[in-house]
């Protein structure tokens, strides 16, 4: 299977539904937002060079990062919380709510 930064990944498995809600003002002016993501959990056997293939859309960066060293970059907010439903343990200094 191919996921969306090129990556072919087996071993796929859903977790979860997340949602969130958000209204207020960014730089393109007031918003009302709401997101719905799945959750899954996959395996890259030979991981390669994510690309970003959304070009304009809600993803601005792809990239392999260690966990240990992943508090130390920028992500979005719902990324610890899916990290978590995952199982997966989140770095120390990250919100553990």
């Amino acid at each position: 299977m191919l996921e969306e930064t090129g990556q072919h990944v087996d071993d796929v498995e859903f977790v979860d539904v997340m949602t969130q809600h958000w209204v207020g003002r960014s730089e393109r002016g007031p918003e009302d937002y709401h997101a719905v993501r799945l959750v899954h959990t996959a395996r890259c056997a030979q991981p390669t060079r994510p690309v970003v293939h959304d070009v304009g859309g809600s993803t601005s960066d792809a990239r392999w990062v260690p966990l240990e060293d992943l508090d130390r970059v920028p992500v979005v907010a719902s990324i610890p919380a899916a990290l978590r439903v995952a199982g997966v343990p989140v770095p120390g200094t990250w919100p553990q709510s």
